[in-house]
């Protein structure tokens, strides 16, 4: 488990937690953005515009470009540091405190690449301030279709880096606990899901034409 790799901060009885009881992915609307600055009349604006480009510009000057993320261990900096090993590039980390610091840096040209979700990166990009050189899910977005996959345009079969959560308990819980536990959380969970549904369903019916903009 993800759990595991700061293990060192967690209780004892959780560091070897290998029994999920439920967990989630969403592929769709949250999953990391890869994009690079292209704002033009910026003296640091790259040259890269597709992500073969980015790759070819990182390895012909390897450690010079920097990528920020959202702060140390956190999704975007493990998805960067995902991406730069299974295509052997080397860039230099900038941790933020937010994703709001790091866009704006992004934008201004202080920074060359960032990961981030689809709703920080769109508008970005569909406003010309920055683009989007790739997705890091298994198919393309239906909001971002011309934007290709990581594997698809770098030819890395199975290549994803998606935002996942889950709850876990020891190894050593009960069979029946876990059952019980499983039964109650995910029953919480659908009622949650269907009352914050009806509870959006009106706003996002009010203003459905700006979402499919």
């Amino acid at each position: 488990a993800l759990v595991q790799l700061f293990g060192d901060d967690l209780p004892e009885e959780f560091e070897n937690t290998d029994v999920i009881i439920c967990w989630g992915s969403n592929t769709m609307e949250c999953h990391p953005i890869i994009y690079n600055h292209m704002r033009r009349g910026v003296k640091n604006e790259l040259p890269a515009k597709t992500i073969q480009e980015v790759i070819a510009l990182a390895k012909a000057k390897p450690g010079e470009l920097n990528y920020g993320s959202t702060g140390i261990g956190s999704g975007s900096h493990l998805s960067t540091e995902l991406f730069m090993a299974r295509t052997g590039i080397k860039m230099t980390h900038v941790p933020y405190r937010g994703a709001a610091p790091a866009m704006n840096d992004l934008v201004a040209g202080t920074l060359a690449f960032a990961v981030n979700t689809l709703g920080a990166a769109l508008p970005l990009h569909q406003g010309g301030r920055a683009r989007m050189v790739g997705v890091a899910t298994p198919a393309r977005h239906p909001r971002a279709p011309d934007v290709p996959t990581v594997a698809e345009a770098l030819d890395l079969p199975g290549f994803q880096a998606v935002l996942w959560h889950a709850v876990f308990v020891p190894p050593a819980t009960p069979a029946p606990v876990i059952a019980r536990l499983s039964q109650v959380t995910n029953a919480m969970l659908a009622a949650f899901i269907a009352a914050e549904t009806e509870r959006y369903r009106p706003i996002v019916d009010a203003i459905r034409p700006e979402l499919d903009q």
